[in-house]
């Protein structure tokens, strides 16, 4: 197996928690911060003289690899960040954003997107 060496600052040595070597191209490397934990994931894609089926199957495996862990953990923090939202006192402004209506004419298209509406398809399943 190719040999892959990594950098990282001497103060970040000890929050590695582990490296993980999926394939040939993709690595993943877990810390442990202050915030929680990161994974960082390392990705070698040289395309140049490829078949297109090999391009398609590399980068298939690259966005299953956690993508459905990292979706669910953006739509927790999102979820999280509403109930924080909603304990505040009506009168805040971080509350009062939440139901802002933006004045003026809107272009004709596709209905405005709001984070209430995403909200509440996040909570909908759907």
């Amino acid at each position: 197996m190719d040999s892959v060496g990594i950098f990282i600052a001497e103060k970040w040595v000890d929050s590695v928690v582990s490296v993980e070597r999926h394939s040939k191209r993709v690595l993943i490397l877990k810390m442990v911060l202050d915030s929680g934990l990161l994974n960082v994931l390392m990705v070698y894609a040289s395309h140049s003289g490829k078949l297109e089926e090999e391009k398609e199957s590399f980068w298939n495996e690259v966005f299953h690899l956690g993508l459905d862990d990292i979706i669910l953990v953006l739509q927790q923090n999102r979820l999280r960040w509403y109930g924080h939202v909603l304990r505040k006192e009506d009168k805040d402004w971080v509350k009062k954003c939440m139901e802002y209506e933006v004045e003026g004419a809107r272009p004709t298209g596709r209905p405005k997107r709001t984070w209430m509406r995403d909200c509440g398809k996040r909570l909908s399943g759907t």
